[in-house]
């Protein structure tokens, strides 16, 4: 699976066998591409950003699932499946990804991963420096509260040891 497309070719997903077939269209692909040629085997691809919703098949009935549409968080991890469900195969990954997105445990990993990712794949050096510093004024930021709680608690204890020798000079 592709996340990027290839050039010159629209088909979301793609057999190779030497020869390049539209799966949805079960038409030839004329077009070659130098991607798909350096491969040295049979193939299958799919380009998830073709994937556009059009349920002529079982397999785009399948590649919807993964459509980058509908989603109902900024994260992208929650997503509302518009199409009927006319195929058992489609209603069984559907299950799994509900039973994966309501567990709290599993969407926190689930959003941290895509978090990551995001992180990764837009190689976005100035979020991993903001981040640094942020981390970097946190520290600093519980060291003087670190520091200003020592000084409290020194001068209540000087303050306590004050109180016993007063009490020892008054006879108590």
């Amino acid at each position: 699976m592709l996340g990027f497309k290839l050039a010159d070719i629209d088909s979301p997903a793609i057999k190779v066998e030497r020869k390049y077939i539209d799966m949805i269209l079960g038409q030839p692909i004329l077009n070659k591409s130098e991607f798909i040629e350096q491969l040295t085997h049979n193939s299958f691809i799919v380009q998830i950003p073709h994937i556009r919703g059009r349920l002529q098949n079982r397999l785009d009935a399948l590649l919807s699932v993964f459509e980058q549409k509908h989603f109902l968080d900024e994260s992208g991890s929650i997503k509302e499946y518009n199409h009927s469900i006319d195929f058992p195969e489609v209603r069984r990954i559907l299950d799994v990804l509900h039973t994966e997105g309501v567990d709290p445990a599993r969407r926190k990993e689930i959003e941290d991963e895509i978090e990551a990712w995001r992180l990764i794949e837009g190689g976005n050096r100035n979020d991993f420096e903001r981040f640094r510093l942020q981390i970097e004024q946190k520290d600093r930021q519980i060291e003087q509260e670190r520091a200003e709680k020592e000084r409290i608690l020194a001068a209540m204890e000087a303050q306590q040891k004050e109180l016993e020798e007063l009490k020892k000079l008054l006879g108590r």
